[in-house]
């Protein structure tokens, strides 16, 4: 799948043995310098809301 670009919230598809859809989730920094990288993430996962929620709604568990 291509980086940097609207993906509806999946970076990644694979099945598991028993047949789960499990979907991958790839955050990154453009320049790597954040002063406190926790809070970083935590922003990111917080601006993805809307993706996890209707994910959530379409039977995905764990991303």
């Amino acid at each position: 799948m291509a980086l940097r670009q609207a993906d509806g919230g999946r970076d990644g598809l694979r099945r598991d043995e028993t047949g789960q859809l499990l979907i991958y989730q790839v955050k990154w920094s453009v320049n790597g310098r954040e002063k406190n990288p926790v809070s970083w993430l935590e922003q990111v996962v917080r601006d993805e809301e809307d993706s996890l929620r209707r994910l959530a709604a379409e039977g995905v568990r764990q991303t």
